[in-house]
């Protein structure tokens, strides 16, 4: 893979945003369902930070742990006015450790060009504050704009909750019909994003259909920019101590790449069928970089059933791979893999609920060798994903329940497997006086006979491309 030179295309722009603080934590109930709870680790507390009626519209999407032990949660969203909902923009909820509501930002990039705001990743800086990456959408206007696109931005909070700075990225050409020619729009998009020393950032994603990686200062000013040729779009980047880390998602296949401090390729992997078995695991690729210089991958199976994860060591090979099926019977989905300091690996995503193919949030722990230890699935009001997860610096989680929730769930370390909260069976199996059951057969009948869990948050055609969870459309 060979590196293009920094872009004289790329146009950007430094935006100071605007600030609305607010403090509180909403109450709500919640309980959860599956296998014996003696098996999982206790619930240690819940918070939902969906603000009141009079407060904020979010839909949260990520979550960190912070130095001083408490949470962020990011996503877009926007303050409600007198007037209604306001423009959505990127939204930072900070949380203490017992998931205390503390502040709220909201980062605006204050420009009417630009609409559709999407939020992708979030990091802590070195120096206490936080950046937010993601995308905007600049819709085409007419016959002087004919193909519209995305528009990159970046956004920094410090650690009380002020914006100081917001960037934009664009790929906007005055030939619109070179973009035509070429077969692709003005797409500027920042997928993940990771500190440096120096109180900065190095973020990447893609540029008009390739990977691209843009390191950024302290006061968001950009140090270096690379462009690369193979591949589409930056997965996850992570700091080694002499460079970076990175997975390089492909339209046919995904690549491990080792950088030096400047963004330099010194080593590429190729993720083929040697390792991703893509008959059997096709799209949907998420990565966790494991410290053994491999990784861990999960994906949607070829039949849209089960939970998947996958181990690869530093040369792309696959060493093993199992999938994890729930109670219920198909259309399971891990939406991304934490690797935990243990070696081992939690999957999060959601799990059919029950035979009338709604879904719920669920989480799979396992050991360094794929062999699941727990499970636990979340029969939270409105919530039918997990849309993050986190290992906390006490050996516990911190999971993020979504879709019509934004509900953060903090459960004790492994060690403390009590199931204080669990108020029956913690896998989803179905129970004696399961509504569904059929009573004469004594079997359970799914009321959907072809599996597809009915109107499901992955249901559709899929793309080998990008899922339809949180991902800019191309």
């Amino acid at each position: 893979m060979e590196e293009r030179s920094e872009s004289a295309r790329i146009g950007r722009r430094t935006v100071l945003a605007g600030l609305a603080g607010v403090a509180g934590t909403a109450a709500f109930t919640s309980t959860t369902i599956g296998q014996d709870a003696s098996a999982t680790p206790g619930v240690a507390w819940r918070h939902d930070y969906s603000g009141g009626e009079r407060e904020y519209d979010v839909g949260l999407t990520a979550v960190v742990q912070t130095d001083d032990g408490g949470y962020a949660l990011a996503g877009s969203g926007a303050p409600i006015t007198e007037t209604g909902v306001g423009t959505e923009q990127f939204t930072l909820v900070k949380a203490a450790a017992d998931g205390s509501r503390e502040w709220v930002a909201f980062a605006n990039d204050e420009t009417p060009e630009t609409d559709e705001l999407s939020f992708f990743d979030l990091t802590q800086t070195s120096d206490g504050g936080f950046v937010l990456v993601g995308c905007a959408t600049n819709p085409a206007t007419g016959a002087d704009d004919q193909v519209g696109g995305k528009v990159a931005e970046a956004a920094k909070v410090t650690s009380d909750g002020t914006v100081s700075w917001l960037q934009r990225f664009d790929a906007f050409d005055e030939n619109e019909d070179s973009d035509f020619d070429q077969g692709h729009s003005d797409n500027a998009i920042l997928q993940t994003v990771t500190p440096t020393a120096d109180g900065g950032v190095v973020t990447g994603g893609t540029f008009e259909g390739s990977p691209w990686l843009i390191a950024l200062d302290a006061a968001g000013e950009t140090r270096w920019e690379r462009h690369y040729e193979t591949g589409f779009r930056f997965e996850t980047v992570e700091p080694t101590g002499e460079g970076y880390r990175a997975v390089v998602g492909g339209r046919e296949t995904n690549v491990a790449l080792t950088l030096d401090g400047d963004g330099r390729v010194q080593n590429r992997t190729a993720l083929d069928d040697d390792g991703i078995d893509y008959a059997e695991t096709p799209y949907n690729h998420r990565f966790a970089l494991t410290g053994d210089g491999g990784c861990a991958y999960t994906g949607r199976d070829q039949n849209r059933e089960n939970m998947v994860l996958g181990r690869l060591d530093a040369d792309g090979s696959r060493q093993w791979r199992e999938e994890y099926a729930g109670a219920y019977g198909g259309n399971d989905l891990a939406s991304g893999v934490v690797a935990t300091a243990d070696s081992g690996f939690v999957l999060y995503g959601y799990m059919r609920a029950g035979y009338d193919g709604d879904h719920t949030p669920a989480i799979v722990r396992t050991d360094a060798d794929g062999t699941e230890q727990w499970r636990r699935l979340f029969d939270e009001a409105d919530a039918s994903d997990a849309a993050a997860l986190v290992e906390t610096a006490d050996g516990g989680y911190a999971c993020l329940l979504a879709s019509q929730s934004n509900t953060l769930v903090k459960l004790e370390p492994d060690a403390e497997l009590d199931g204080s909260d669990g108020d029956g069976p913690e896998d989803g199996t179905p129970s004696d006086d399961d509504p569904t059951t059929d009573p004469d057969s004594g079997s359970s009948t799914p009321d959907d006979s072809d599996g597809s869990g009915g109107d499901s948050p992955d249901d559709g055609e899929e793309s080998t491309d990008d899922d339809d969870r949180g991902q800019c459309p191309l």
